[in-house]
């Protein structure tokens, strides 16, 4: 049974992938958590399965066979000239920082196996730009480059990297967004509505979508599936 780590287990798109790997009872999962003990206690219960508090990657084992780097933060929503160090290093340590120490910890186990499955969750701004978001754009754009470069590296060895970029999901963090840019639930609604004006499907991204995603990204189907991004965002950036 393959071995399955998840980082940030107990955000919307966490769960997700929790719930999407543990119903297939092909996988040993285990998920990572930052503040949220709460809720990571009740997913621990809820699937039976192991919960780690993450401050540091050397906190972990390193057997995994499967890496879901899904744990990420926004960081400001300010213009270049007015974000502090304190939320570019904040972002970029767990946004990009993480996932390649955390990536970095597994690969021998993996090489040693001659199999192995990186699974980097980028976002449509690792594609594209967006205003107010200098930390966030950058972060994501890396990891693009970090799946690349580890798939171009570690292919010989039946390692696959890739990078999926979700657009808009709905989600505690687009939450926490429309909250920023808006007084009151009038203002959010229209918020949202403006949103979902730029989708050709008319409508945010589901959680579970992504889910579907990565664990097809993980499974032997996608053997030669290897330093890709794939966008999920509903014709958003075409």
């Amino acid at each position: 049974m393959k071995k399955v780590l998840i980082t940030g287990g107990t955000g919307m798109l966490g769960r997700a992938l929790v719930k999407a790997f543990v119903e297939t009872k092909k996988y040993e999962v285990e998920f990572t958590y930052h503040k949220d003990s709460e809720e990571a206690e009740k997913l621990s219960k809820k699937y039976k399965i192991k919960s780690v508090k993450l401050e540091k990657a050397n906190k972990l084992s390193d057997d995994y066979d499967i890496v879901v780097n899904s744990a990420g933060v926004i960081g400001s929503l300010v213009e270049t000239e007015r974000v502090t160090i304190d939320d570019w290093e904040r972002t970029i340590d767990t946004n990009l920082t993480l996932p390649f120490l955390i990536t970095k910890r597994m690969l021998p186990h993996m090489r040693s196996k001659k199999w192995g499955r990186i699974i980097n969750i980028s976002s449509i701004y690792g594609i594209k730009a967006e205003e107010e978001l200098l930390p966030y754009n950058v972060s994501k754009h890396g990891l693009l480059g970090l799946s690349r470069t580890v798939a171009k590296e570690y292919a010989e060895y039946g390692i696959t990297c890739n990078s999926v970029c979700p657009g808009t999901i709905r989600s505690d963090m687009v939450e926490n967004v429309a909250k920023a840019y808006t007084k009151n639930e009038r203002e959010k609604k229209a918020y949202y509505k403006s949103m979902t004006d730029e989708i050709p499907a008319g409508r945010l991204a589901e959680p579970e979508e992504i889910a579907k995603t990565v664990l097809f990204l993980a499974s032997e189907d996608a053997s030669y599936i290897n330093g890709s991004t794939i966008v999920v965002d509903g014709a958003f950036s075409c």
